[in-house]
């Protein structure tokens, strides 16, 4: 019969993967990948994903963001669960999480969205 058996062998590689994953502690890996839209007027936009520190200010990923599309720090405006970014704050304190989006617009344009 064609059915399904399990082994010991496969029953320690099981609790190996669980071992592995209970044992996973943020702490370790500090850095965090998060999806930021640069949104465009036209309703077009860019995607960039971006391993970073979480415990970094806000100022320093506008930093880095006004170093990659020459956006200037005062003009970029960051959006994350449809609340503006606090620039003192932390990204892990205004809880920012692992694969979160993060809205990107520059001031200076005008939208015709929300």
């Amino acid at each position: 019969m064609g059915g399904l058996n399990s082994t010991s062998e496969d029953t320690e590689r099981d609790d190996d993967i669980h071992t592995k994953r209970d044992n996973f502690h943020l702490e370790a890996n500090p850095e965090i990948k998060i999806v930021v839209i640069y949104e465009q007027p036209q309703g077009t936009g860019l995607h960039l994903c971006l391993t970073l520190d979480p415990s970094q200010p806000t100022t320093s990923l506008k930093a880095d963001l006004t170093h990659l599309t020459g956006v200037p720090a005062e003009h970029v405006l960051l959006i994350h669960k449809l609340k503006k970014l606090n620039d003192e704050l932390s990204l892990r304190d205004q809880a920012v999480e692992p694969n979160d989006f993060i809205v990107f617009r520059d001031q200076r344009l005008s939208y015709s969205f929300p």
